[in-house]
């Protein structure tokens, strides 16, 4: 209804002094130069600018969601070192042994492989079909450490599968 309503209003193009109200309010009718220092310098300073979506500056969103990003980053890092070493070590000492040929065949496997499709059917099995970790989110409702530890399961699994 709204979009049948607000049709025409969608239709009317806007003033030549709206759109110059708009370049001198954003810096754009400065030079490219001019605009490229004042981008630099207020990243400097950590000005990121401001969100108009959600009405708060850039770097408060930054700043509010670097915990869980550092989190994950860092519990992908060491389950990639702890498995990486262990599996290289296997490898290694059964070079010629059906085991050994098996590491490296499921290393090959898990390499090939899209890394989205795995991680979306490690959703479908795990969260959906199996009900055993939540599907997203940082934190579950009712558990509290617990809840964090199950949270990480799946993405920090299939971020430690390769390098970007």
């Amino acid at each position: 209804m709204t979009r049948l309503l607000f049709w025409p209003v969608k239709r009317v193009p806007p003033t030549r002094s709206f759109l110059n109200q708009l370049r001198e309010r954003f810096g754009l009718d400065q030079p490219m130069y001019v605009q490229l220092w004042h981008y630099v310098s207020g990243i400097a300073m950590l000005d990121f600018g401001y969100s108009y979506r959600l009405g708060v500056p850039v770097f408060d969103l930054i700043m509010d969601r670097l915990p869980a990003t550092l989190l994950l980053t860092g519990t992908a890092f060491v389950l990639s070192l702890v498995l990486g070493i262990v599996a290289g070590s296997m490898a290694a000492a059964r070079v010629k042994k059906p085991s050994g040929s098996l590491i490296m065949a499921l290393a090959l496997v898990f390499y090939a492989t899209p890394l989205f499709w795995v991680a979306l059917m490690s959703v479908v099995v795990f969260s959906v079909y199996l009900g055993w970790l939540p599907a997203y989110g940082l934190y579950t409702v009712g558990l509290a450490i617990q809840g964090l530890r199950w949270c990480l399961i799946l993405p920090s699994t299939w971020c430690y599968q390769r390098p970007p």
